[in-house]
């Protein structure tokens, strides 16, 4: 899975559910599954509307963080 792009898909769902009134700024989170044990997410307390793809964290699926500038 290439992670890059996954990340700006994600961003780019962020920013529309934004737009549409769907998320109040900093409500929820965005995930994808990447892998058997992982996953790509957004942060807690980050406007979904404003993410860039170096803010969403890489971890597995106990929460652990690999990495924290994974796109």
């Amino acid at each position: 899975m290439d992670l890059q792009k996954t990340a700006l898909q994600i961003c780019t769902i962020g920013r529309m559910l934004y737009e549409k009134g769907l998320v109040a700024a900093e409500e929820g989170n965005i995930s994808v599954r990447t892998g058997e044990n992982e996953m790509l997410i957004t942060p807690a307390g980050v406007c979904k509307g404003r993410m860039s793809p170096s803010m969403l964290l890489r971890c597995n699926l106990q929460g652990e963080v690999f990495e924290s500038n994974a796109g």
